[in-house]
Protein backbone atom coordinates (compact mmCIF):
# COMPACT_ATOMS: atom_id res chain seq x y z
CA UNK A 1 0.00 0.00 0.00
CA UNK A 2 2.54 2.36 0.81
CA UNK A 3 3.97 1.56 -2.47
CA UNK A 4 0.53 2.87 -4.17
CA UNK A 5 0.90 5.69 -2.04
CA UNK A 6 4.49 7.35 -3.43
CA UNK A 7 3.80 6.01 -7.01
CA UNK A 8 0.70 8.44 -7.19
CA UNK A 9 2.91 11.53 -5.47
CA UNK A 10 5.08 11.02 -7.81
CA UNK A 11 2.58 11.52 -11.10
CA UNK A 12 0.91 14.65 -9.04
CA UNK A 13 4.39 16.06 -9.24
CA UNK A 14 5.51 15.43 -12.68
CA UNK A 15 2.33 16.47 -14.09
CA UNK A 16 2.57 20.01 -11.93
CA UNK A 17 6.07 20.14 -13.21
CA UNK A 18 4.88 20.24 -16.78
CA UNK A 19 2.33 22.38 -16.74
CA UNK A 20 4.82 25.09 -15.17
CA UNK A 21 7.50 23.99 -17.71
CA UNK A 22 4.89 24.57 -21.27
CA UNK A 23 3.54 27.89 -19.23
CA UNK A 24 7.01 29.24 -19.05
CA UNK A 25 7.84 28.44 -22.85
CA UNK A 26 4.91 29.98 -23.83
CA UNK A 27 5.86 33.43 -22.85
CA UNK A 28 9.46 33.06 -23.97
CA UNK A 29 8.33 32.00 -27.85
CA UNK A 30 7.71 35.36 -30.14
CA UNK A 31 4.16 34.72 -32.10
CA UNK A 32 4.18 33.05 -35.70
CA UNK A 33 4.15 35.82 -38.25
CA UNK A 34 0.01 35.62 -39.61
CA UNK A 35 -0.31 33.82 -42.97
CA UNK A 36 -1.03 35.79 -45.98
CA UNK A 37 -4.89 37.32 -46.22
CA UNK A 38 -5.15 36.92 -42.60
CA UNK A 39 -7.20 40.26 -41.41
CA UNK A 40 -5.00 42.70 -39.01
CA UNK A 41 -6.37 42.84 -35.80
CA UNK A 42 -7.75 46.39 -34.69
CA UNK A 43 -5.25 47.27 -31.94
CA UNK A 44 -2.87 46.60 -34.90
CA UNK A 45 -4.39 49.22 -37.22
CA UNK A 46 -4.67 51.47 -34.39
CA UNK A 47 -1.05 51.78 -33.71
CA UNK A 48 0.11 52.20 -37.48
CA UNK A 49 -2.28 55.06 -37.95
CA UNK A 50 -0.31 56.81 -34.99
CA UNK A 51 2.49 56.82 -36.70
CA UNK A 52 1.28 57.91 -39.94
CA UNK A 53 0.13 61.05 -38.02
CA UNK A 54 3.46 61.72 -36.17
CA UNK A 55 4.87 61.47 -39.88
CA UNK A 56 2.73 64.42 -40.04
CA UNK A 57 3.72 66.30 -37.15
CA UNK A 58 7.23 66.02 -38.37
CA UNK A 59 9.28 69.09 -40.28
CA UNK A 60 8.47 67.96 -44.42
CA UNK A 61 11.41 66.76 -46.00
CA UNK A 62 13.32 69.48 -48.00
CA UNK A 63 11.66 69.94 -51.59
CA UNK A 64 14.12 68.43 -54.40
CA UNK A 65 16.62 70.46 -56.06
CA UNK A 66 16.15 71.90 -59.37
CA UNK A 67 17.08 70.57 -62.48
CA UNK A 68 20.73 70.46 -62.31
CA UNK A 69 22.04 73.45 -65.40
CA UNK A 70 24.94 74.59 -67.14
CA UNK A 71 26.28 77.43 -65.49
CA UNK A 72 26.59 80.38 -68.09
CA UNK A 73 29.72 81.67 -69.13
CA UNK A 74 30.76 84.66 -67.73
CA UNK A 75 30.72 87.51 -70.01
CA UNK A 76 34.12 88.79 -71.59
CA UNK A 77 35.37 91.37 -70.19
CA UNK A 78 34.52 94.65 -72.31
CA UNK A 79 37.63 96.00 -74.17
CA UNK A 80 39.48 99.14 -72.58
CA UNK A 81 38.43 102.13 -74.22
CA UNK A 82 41.13 103.37 -77.02
CA UNK A 83 42.26 106.58 -75.58
CA UNK A 84 41.25 109.47 -77.41
CA UNK A 85 44.37 111.62 -76.96
CA UNK A 86 42.06 114.85 -76.24
CA UNK A 87 43.24 116.32 -72.89
CA UNK A 88 40.48 115.11 -70.04
CA UNK A 89 39.42 118.77 -69.13
CA UNK A 90 37.71 120.23 -71.52
CA UNK A 91 35.77 122.62 -69.15
CA UNK A 92 36.48 125.46 -70.48
CA UNK A 93 35.20 124.82 -74.59
CA UNK A 94 32.34 124.89 -76.16
CA UNK A 95 30.13 121.58 -77.12
CA UNK A 96 30.91 119.59 -79.98
CA UNK A 97 29.15 121.58 -82.97
CA UNK A 98 29.18 125.07 -81.46
CA UNK A 99 31.01 128.00 -82.54
CA UNK A 100 33.28 130.34 -80.15
CA UNK A 101 35.70 133.32 -81.12
CA UNK A 102 39.70 132.94 -80.34
CA UNK A 103 41.07 136.30 -80.09
CA UNK A 104 45.30 136.05 -80.83
CA UNK A 105 47.87 138.40 -78.93
CA UNK A 106 48.23 140.15 -82.01
CA UNK A 107 44.13 141.43 -81.29
CA UNK A 108 43.09 139.44 -84.42
CA UNK A 109 40.11 137.76 -84.07
CA UNK A 110 38.90 134.90 -85.26
CA UNK A 111 35.85 132.02 -85.67
CA UNK A 112 36.42 128.51 -84.42
CA UNK A 113 33.94 125.61 -84.69
CA UNK A 114 34.53 122.72 -82.67
CA UNK A 115 32.85 119.47 -84.22
CA UNK A 116 33.29 115.77 -85.10
CA UNK A 117 35.05 113.59 -87.76
CA UNK A 118 31.82 112.82 -89.22
CA UNK A 119 29.91 116.69 -89.16
CA UNK A 120 28.30 117.69 -91.82
CA UNK A 121 29.78 120.34 -93.56
CA UNK A 122 26.78 122.07 -94.36
CA UNK A 123 26.16 122.63 -90.63
CA UNK A 124 30.06 123.75 -90.14
CA UNK A 125 29.88 126.28 -92.88
CA UNK A 126 26.70 128.09 -91.49
CA UNK A 127 28.51 128.03 -87.38
CA UNK A 128 31.17 129.77 -89.46
CA UNK A 129 28.76 132.11 -91.76
CA UNK A 130 30.06 131.06 -94.54
CA UNK A 131 27.04 129.48 -95.88
CA UNK A 132 26.34 131.89 -98.68
CA UNK A 133 26.60 131.27 -102.11
CA UNK A 134 28.95 128.58 -103.80
CA UNK A 135 32.35 129.76 -104.10
CA UNK A 136 35.87 128.48 -105.76
CA UNK A 137 38.29 126.64 -103.39
CA UNK A 138 41.58 125.99 -102.74
CA UNK A 139 43.36 123.73 -100.24
CA UNK A 140 47.14 123.67 -99.77
CA UNK A 141 48.92 121.08 -98.37
CA UNK A 142 52.27 119.99 -97.41
CA UNK A 143 54.80 121.68 -95.38
CA UNK A 144 58.56 123.14 -95.57
CA UNK A 145 60.63 120.22 -94.19
CA UNK A 146 63.84 119.96 -94.78
CA UNK A 147 63.63 122.70 -96.83
CA UNK A 148 67.21 124.52 -97.84
CA UNK A 149 67.07 128.64 -96.74
CA UNK A 150 66.62 129.71 -100.35
CA UNK A 151 63.90 126.77 -101.10
CA UNK A 152 61.85 128.39 -98.39
CA UNK A 153 61.91 132.08 -99.93
CA UNK A 154 61.17 130.93 -103.36
CA UNK A 155 58.46 128.94 -101.86
CA UNK A 156 57.12 132.10 -99.58
CA UNK A 157 56.66 133.86 -103.44
CA UNK A 158 54.90 131.07 -105.09
CA UNK A 159 52.66 131.58 -101.38
CA UNK A 160 52.64 135.07 -102.59
CA UNK A 161 51.17 134.27 -105.81
CA UNK A 162 48.53 131.60 -104.72
CA UNK A 163 47.83 134.76 -101.89
CA UNK A 164 47.15 137.13 -104.79
CA UNK A 165 44.91 135.08 -107.19
CA UNK A 166 42.60 133.82 -104.26
CA UNK A 167 42.15 137.71 -103.04
CA UNK A 168 41.52 138.95 -106.89
CA UNK A 169 39.54 135.80 -107.72
CA UNK A 170 37.59 135.33 -104.44
CA UNK A 171 38.82 131.58 -103.66
CA UNK A 172 38.40 130.33 -100.05
CA UNK A 173 41.74 128.64 -98.99
CA UNK A 174 41.75 125.77 -96.81
CA UNK A 175 44.93 124.85 -95.39
CA UNK A 176 46.15 123.13 -91.52
CA UNK A 177 45.58 126.22 -89.71
CA UNK A 178 49.09 125.77 -87.82
CA UNK A 179 51.80 128.27 -86.94
CA UNK A 180 54.65 126.33 -88.87
CA UNK A 181 55.66 125.69 -92.97
CA UNK A 182 53.29 126.68 -95.69
CA UNK A 183 50.58 127.69 -93.16
CA UNK A 184 52.45 130.24 -91.72
CA UNK A 185 53.61 131.59 -95.30
CA UNK A 186 49.66 131.99 -96.24
CA UNK A 187 48.97 133.76 -92.85
CA UNK A 188 51.34 136.19 -92.99
CA UNK A 189 50.93 136.68 -96.67
CA UNK A 190 47.45 137.59 -95.87
CA UNK A 191 48.11 139.57 -93.12
CA UNK A 192 51.36 141.83 -94.40
CA UNK A 193 48.82 142.58 -97.92
CA UNK A 194 45.11 143.41 -96.39
CA UNK A 195 43.94 140.54 -98.01
CA UNK A 196 40.22 139.77 -96.84
CA UNK A 197 40.06 136.32 -98.76
CA UNK A 198 38.58 133.55 -95.82
CA UNK A 199 41.53 131.66 -94.73
CA UNK A 200 40.26 128.36 -93.21
CA UNK A 201 42.60 126.05 -90.96
CA UNK A 202 41.36 122.59 -90.46
CA UNK A 203 43.52 121.04 -87.26
CA UNK A 204 43.15 118.48 -84.70
CA UNK A 205 41.21 119.47 -81.92
CA UNK A 206 44.43 116.93 -79.32
CA UNK A 207 47.24 118.35 -80.97
CA UNK A 208 46.70 122.06 -80.72
CA UNK A 209 46.64 124.92 -78.32
CA UNK A 210 45.21 128.34 -78.88
CA UNK A 211 44.51 131.18 -76.30
CA UNK A 212 41.82 130.50 -74.47
CA UNK A 213 42.87 126.63 -74.73
CA UNK A 214 46.15 125.54 -73.18
CA UNK A 215 46.55 121.40 -74.38
CA UNK A 216 48.63 118.99 -72.26
CA UNK A 217 49.17 117.68 -75.69
CA UNK A 218 49.69 120.68 -78.12
CA UNK A 219 52.53 119.31 -80.77
CA UNK A 220 51.42 122.83 -82.88
CA UNK A 221 49.85 126.39 -82.44
CA UNK A 222 47.03 127.94 -84.09
CA UNK A 223 48.32 130.40 -86.83
CA UNK A 224 47.36 133.75 -85.95
CA UNK A 225 45.88 134.72 -89.31
CA UNK A 226 43.71 132.80 -90.11
CA UNK A 227 40.15 133.58 -90.33
CA UNK A 228 38.29 130.49 -89.55
CA UNK A 229 38.94 127.35 -87.95
CA UNK A 230 37.92 123.73 -88.11
CA UNK A 231 38.29 122.18 -84.71
CA UNK A 232 38.02 118.13 -84.88
CA UNK A 233 37.63 115.93 -81.84
CA UNK A 234 40.49 113.89 -83.08
CA UNK A 235 43.98 112.45 -81.51
CA UNK A 236 46.19 112.07 -84.49
CA UNK A 237 47.52 114.44 -87.32
CA UNK A 238 46.10 113.00 -90.03
CA UNK A 239 42.76 112.61 -88.49
CA UNK A 240 41.43 115.95 -90.11
CA UNK A 241 42.47 115.26 -93.92
CA UNK A 242 39.24 114.07 -94.84
CA UNK A 243 37.38 116.98 -93.29
CA UNK A 244 39.51 119.23 -94.98
CA UNK A 245 38.58 118.20 -98.38
CA UNK A 246 35.31 117.79 -97.81
CA UNK A 247 35.11 121.53 -96.77
CA UNK A 248 36.75 122.62 -100.23
CA UNK A 249 34.21 120.37 -101.92
CA UNK A 250 31.36 122.12 -99.86
CA UNK A 251 32.46 125.70 -100.13
CA UNK A 252 32.50 125.58 -104.08
CA UNK A 253 28.86 123.45 -103.90
CA UNK A 254 29.77 120.42 -105.47
CA UNK A 255 26.45 119.22 -104.36
CA UNK A 256 24.89 122.33 -106.16
CA UNK A 257 23.99 122.94 -109.71
CA UNK A 258 25.85 125.75 -109.82
CA UNK A 259 28.96 125.29 -108.43
CA UNK A 260 32.70 126.31 -108.53
CA UNK A 261 35.87 124.99 -109.36
CA UNK A 262 38.39 123.62 -106.30
CA UNK A 263 41.95 122.46 -106.72
CA UNK A 264 44.68 121.46 -104.56
CA UNK A 265 48.29 122.32 -104.30
CA UNK A 266 50.83 120.47 -102.74
CA UNK A 267 53.95 122.21 -101.61
CA UNK A 268 56.67 119.77 -99.85
CA UNK A 269 54.88 117.32 -97.04
CA UNK A 270 55.04 114.16 -95.85
CA UNK A 271 53.16 111.38 -94.94
CA UNK A 272 49.22 113.58 -93.99
CA UNK A 273 50.22 115.59 -97.09
CA UNK A 274 50.64 112.61 -99.26
CA UNK A 275 47.45 110.98 -97.96
CA UNK A 276 45.28 114.04 -98.53
CA UNK A 277 47.04 114.09 -102.46
CA UNK A 278 45.25 110.30 -102.75
CA UNK A 279 42.08 111.29 -101.31
CA UNK A 280 41.55 114.22 -103.20
CA UNK A 281 43.07 111.68 -106.72
CA UNK A 282 41.62 108.69 -106.19
CA UNK A 283 38.52 108.79 -103.80
CA UNK A 284 35.25 110.07 -104.20
CA UNK A 285 36.58 113.13 -102.89
CA UNK A 286 38.69 113.92 -106.83
CA UNK A 287 39.94 117.17 -107.40
CA UNK A 288 42.09 118.61 -109.95
CA UNK A 289 45.82 118.65 -107.91
CA UNK A 290 49.27 120.26 -108.75
CA UNK A 291 52.09 119.48 -107.61
CA UNK A 292 55.35 121.85 -107.30
CA UNK A 293 58.31 119.73 -108.34
CA UNK A 294 61.35 120.60 -106.49
CA UNK A 295 59.56 121.56 -103.02
CA UNK A 296 61.15 118.06 -101.83
CA UNK A 297 59.25 115.23 -100.16
CA UNK A 298 56.65 113.84 -100.83
CA UNK A 299 55.60 116.27 -103.77
CA UNK A 300 59.15 115.38 -105.11
CA UNK A 301 57.97 111.56 -104.41
CA UNK A 302 55.05 112.41 -106.70
CA UNK A 303 57.08 113.97 -109.80
CA UNK A 304 59.18 111.04 -109.79
CA UNK A 305 57.01 108.67 -110.31
CA UNK A 306 54.70 110.93 -112.57
CA UNK A 307 57.43 111.45 -114.86
CA UNK A 308 58.91 107.90 -114.78
CA UNK A 309 55.86 105.78 -114.52
CA UNK A 310 57.11 103.18 -112.32
CA UNK A 311 56.74 102.98 -108.21
CA UNK A 312 56.67 100.44 -106.17
CA UNK A 313 54.64 102.24 -104.02
CA UNK A 314 50.92 101.46 -103.84
CA UNK A 315 49.38 104.52 -102.99
CA UNK A 316 52.03 106.66 -105.58
CA UNK A 317 50.47 104.38 -108.23
CA UNK A 318 46.51 105.11 -107.16
CA UNK A 319 47.70 108.84 -107.21
CA UNK A 320 48.68 108.15 -110.64
CA UNK A 321 45.82 106.02 -111.57
CA UNK A 322 43.04 108.02 -110.40
CA UNK A 323 44.40 111.49 -110.23
CA UNK A 324 44.27 114.76 -112.37
CA UNK A 325 47.70 115.76 -111.47
CA UNK A 326 49.44 118.47 -112.91
CA UNK A 327 53.33 119.55 -112.06
CA UNK A 328 54.41 123.14 -111.43
CA UNK A 329 58.69 123.13 -111.42
CA UNK A 330 59.54 125.30 -108.16
CA UNK A 331 62.10 126.62 -110.68
CA UNK A 332 59.83 127.98 -113.22
CA UNK A 333 58.97 130.72 -110.80
CA UNK A 334 55.78 132.88 -110.51
CA UNK A 335 54.51 133.15 -113.86
CA UNK A 336 54.11 129.04 -114.32
CA UNK A 337 52.28 128.74 -110.67
CA UNK A 338 50.02 131.93 -112.09
CA UNK A 339 48.89 129.97 -115.22
CA UNK A 340 48.54 127.02 -113.53
CA UNK A 341 45.84 128.65 -111.09
CA UNK A 342 44.12 130.65 -113.51
CA UNK A 343 43.92 127.03 -115.95
CA UNK A 344 42.46 125.28 -112.83
CA UNK A 345 39.95 127.83 -112.31
CA UNK A 346 38.95 128.60 -115.80
CA UNK A 347 37.89 124.51 -116.23
CA UNK A 348 34.37 124.84 -114.41
CA UNK A 349 33.43 128.35 -115.67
Amino acid sequence: MDFFIIFASLIVIGGFASLVYLGSAKKRTAPLPQPAGVHQRPEDMAVKSLLADTAILRDPPPPAPPPAQAEPLPSPPAAPAEPSGLPTDLAGLPPVNTCFTITFPNQHTAKAARVDQDSETSAILRLLELDGPARPALFISGGAGAMSEDDKARTYHIIEIIGRFAEDNHVVVIDGGTESGIMQMIGDVRRKANYTFPLIGVAPLGKVSFPGFKNPNEEAELEDSHTHFVLIDASKWGDESRMLIRLTHAIAGHQQDEHKPTTGILINGGKIALQEVYLASATELKMPMLVLEGSGRAADEISTAFRSGQTKRSILRAILAGGEVSLISIDEGNTAVQTKLNERFSLSR
